[in-house]
């Protein structure tokens, strides 16, 4: 009767609860929902590559209104450093 409804409307909420801390836990430990994934890039590398964008001078200071236009030179920057890097390998 109702007894029984209210012990299973009880459980389902507990085990939604605990499926929705466990993917929690999980997305924000691996940056990832999918199981078997890698986990986020070592803080390290992102530090790395936001210097080698600090080169730039139009990089250096945030001085465009327009966010697209930021995301526009941060796009030139890394395709200045990558031509760079193409050339002095070849």
């Amino acid at each position: 009767g109702l007894e029984a409804a209210l012990k299973y409307f009880l459980l389902g909420a507990l085990a939604a609860a605990f499926f929705l801390y466990g993917t929690a836990l999980h997305y924000g430990a691996t940056g990832s929902l999918l199981a078997g994934t890698p986990g986020p890039c070592p803080r390290w590398v992102v530090e790395r590559t936001f210097a080698w964008l600090g080169r730039n001078r139009r990089l250096a200071k945030d001085y465009e209104a327009n966010p697209r236009v930021s995301e526009a030179w941060v796009y030139l920057g890394m395709l200045r450093l990558l031509v760079k890097r193409l050339a002095r390998a070849a």
